[in-house]
């Protein structure tokens, strides 16, 4: 069984390859700190301050959704997935 407290890192329209309707997809994960030696090795723009953390994707998903989306960037979520393959995934109320 997996288990893990994860967080939406990111949410973007997408289309459905076989029927070209609008969808979305959700990444669920995690923010974590990059050392200063990985973070002088990213390139960027003149002038700009290198990101200080870096995603992880621990599950990304294609879904749509009638309405509003229900996630929200940021929110944190319990993911449980067992070993047949039944997925949990529950929000965490603050």
């Amino acid at each position: 069984m997996f288990k893990d407290t994860v967080e939406v890192i990111s949410i973007a329209p997408a289309f459905d390859g076989s029927t070209g309707k609008p969808t979305f997809q959700v990444q669920f994960g995690h923010l974590v700190n990059m050392s200063d030696e990985v973070r002088r090795s990213i390139p960027r723009p003149p002038g700009t301050a290198p990101p200080q953390k870096q995603p992880l994707i621990v599950m990304g998903v294609f879904a749509d959704f009638e309405g509003e989306v229900p996630y929200k960037v940021g929110s944190k979520w319990s993911l449980e997935i067992k070993d047949d393959g039944t997925m949990t995934l529950k929000e965490q109320k603050k």
